[in-house]
């Protein structure tokens, strides 16, 4: 059981990792193209969220099947 709680813990580590990656990358992206800071900042937040939602649902569909 302690090994489940480990995994679990670390792949929603993973998950906030991978959100912060997609959120600087599209900020950097939207910058790039010209975009203010606040629309930069928006588009951001919202691919990071949109991330983090997908990989719950991903752990918990994962914890519901096993």
């Amino acid at each position: 059981m302690k090994l489940a709680k480990t995994v679990m813990v670390l792949s929603i580590a993973v998950i906030l990792l991978v959100a912060a990656v997609f959120g600087l990358g599209t900020v950097i992206l939207e910058m790039r193209q010209g975009h203010d800071i606040v629309t930069a900042v928006q588009a951001g937040f919202t691919a990071a969220g949109t991330t983090v939602l997908i990989g719950c649902a991903v752990l918990g569909t994962i914890a519901v099947l096993r």
